[in-house]
């Protein structure tokens, strides 16, 4: 069956940033399918790393959805980037 993977990097231009938000998402990585495996790391950005197979997709694209509400909500609580998401 083919692996499939998927990179998401949060631009955050900070490590600091970037190790709390990684630190805040890492005990939700804990409950994830048989088909899947999900790496995260900080640097100055966060990177996440979604692999699985391709019959697991629709199972990924729902883990996607909710990685980037985790990362939206983290942001938000954590006062990364000096400003609410999604606001100018």
């Amino acid at each position: 069956m083919p692996t499939l993977r998927l990179e998401l990097s949060i631009g955050l231009g900070d490590p600091k940033a970037a190790g709390s938000l990684l630190a805040a998402l890492e005990p939700d990585n804990v409950d994830v399918p048989d088909c899947m495996s999900i790496d995260m790391s900080a640097d100055d950005d966060l990177r996440v790393v979604l692999s699985f197979d391709v019959a697991c997709a629709d199972k990924a694209a729902s883990t996607v959805d909710e990685v980037l509400t985790h990362v939206r909500l983290a942001i938000e609580s954590l006062g990364v980037g000096g400003r609410a998401i999604g606001r100018q």
